[in-house]
């Protein structure tokens, strides 16, 4: 059994040996007989244009009740494209963080104003 596995060894270190050139410790990947991992490439959306992002931030920031209604709109849409939805949840995000400093800002402003007037 011994004997068995002496050769077998020997021929698999053969075998590996003999594909490699001398020096080099891995075989050459740029090869076309690298079977390797394929690649596929990542398809990419077209971009939104100029005047896509003129009408969005017009809309957004200069008419705000509608504007908020579209930025909603649009953060959850599946049919937009993925750089116009990312700035619409970005937008929705710092509106709501403006608001709630607001309304702290508010409380705290009241509460000083009623201080005063007591």
């Amino acid at each position: 059994m011994e004997n068995w596995n002496e050769n077998n060894n020997t021929q698999n270190w053969n075998e590996n040996t003999s594909t490699q050139n001398y020096g080099q410790p891995y075989p050459d990947y740029n090869q076309s007989s690298y079977q390797g991992a394929a690649y596929t490439p990542v398809e990419q959306e077209e971009p939104v244009k100029m005047g896509e992002w003129i009408l969005l931030l017009s809309l957004t920031t200069f008419v705000p009740c509608v504007g908020w209604i579209l930025a909603i709109v649009w953060a959850f849409s599946k049919t937009e494209k993925k750089s116009k939805v990312n700035f619409c949840k970005a937008y929705l995000i710092v509106w709501l963080i403006q608001l709630a400093l607001a309304m702290v800002l508010f409380i705290v402003y009241g509460a000083i104003f009623v201080a005063m007037l007591e």
